[in-house]
């Protein structure tokens, strides 16, 4: 259909692909997560993902981690669950990023940040 956008129908799309970042974060006192989905406005939709999460801290890349998710699914990943010793990782400072990429699909991506006894935000990762 000539109207639709082209994210709606895979004739009309392009070749799909993710690089997303957000910042990472582990300190006594907050922690953040990811909220990693890979869906589509088609609803014939069903390629499986293949998603690398890469940690930097402020000097270089640390460690990354392949995850696959199939068609309109989502994940929850706590950051110091996906990556082992994150706070000795992001060392002093307790900051680094995160680098979401997939080759093969456009992942929607969220960061999840918990302070802890005085809430919890949300932000869209935005990348390209």
């Amino acid at each position: 259909i000539k109207e639709f956008p082209h994210w709606i129908a895979p004739p009309m799309s392009y070749l799909g692909r993710s690089n997303l970042y957000g910042r990472a974060v582990s300190k006594p006192d907050m922690k953040t997560a990811l909220l990693l989905v890979n869906a589509s406005g088609y609803l014939g939709y069903d390629l499986p993902a293949e998603v690398k999460v890469t940690l930097f801290d402020k000097s270089k890349q640390i460690e990354s981690v392949d995850l696959k998710m199939d068609a309109f699914t989502h994940k929850f990943i706590w950051l110091d669950e996906l990556f082992n010793d994150l706070d000795k990782k992001l060392g002093r400072s307790g900051y680094g990023a995160v680098l979401i990429q997939s080759k093969n699909a456009d992942i929607n991506a969220q960061m999840v940040s918990r302070y802890k006894d005085k809430g919890l935000s949300f932000q869209h990762l935005w990348g390209y």
